[in-house]
C-alpha cells in the first residue's frame, strides 16, 4: 500500500540507502528483513512503484478528472489496478504529495 508523506523525500531516502555499499540486512516497515542483494532489489522495486504512482497521478490530473482528494485517490488506485480497499485517507495523502511536483515526470533521476 502506498503510504508516504512526501514522494520526493521517499525517493531521495531510498537513493541514499541504495548508495550504501555492502548492506547486510534491510529492516523496513513494509516487509520481512531482507539480506544482501535482496535488499537492493527491493529498493529498486519500491522506486519503480513510486514512479508508477506518480505517473498515474499526473496522468489523471492532466486529464482533468476530479480534483477532490479521495476521488483522485480512487481513480489512481483503479488506474494502477490495485484493490479498491487501498483507497483510503493515508493513500490519498500519499498521492496528494505528487501534486506538488506535477512538472516532474521522472522522479527517479534526482
Amino acid at each position: 500500500m502506498p503510504i508516504y508523506d512526501n514522494i520526493l523525500t521517499s525517493v531521495r531516502s531510498i537513493h541514499r540507502l541504495n548508495a550504501i555499499q555492502g548492506i547486510k540486512i534491510l529492516l523496513s516497515a513494509w516487509d520481512e528483513p531482507l539480506y544482501g542483494e535482496d535488499a537492493y532489489q527491493a529498493m529498486d522495486l519500491v522506486l519503480g512503484y513510486l514512479q508508477r504512482f506518480h505517473t498515474a497521478v499526473i496522468k489523471l490530473v492532466r486529464a482533468k478528472t476530479s480534483q477532490h482528494e479521495m476521488e483522485l485517490c480512487r481513480r489512481t488506485i483503479a488506474e494502477l489496478g490495485l484493490p479498491e480497499m487501498m483507497a483510503n485517507p493515508l493513500t490519498s495523502r500519499s498521492f496528494q504529495s505528487c501534486l506538488k511536483i506535477l512538472d516532474r515526470r521522472d522522479i527517479l533521476n534526482l
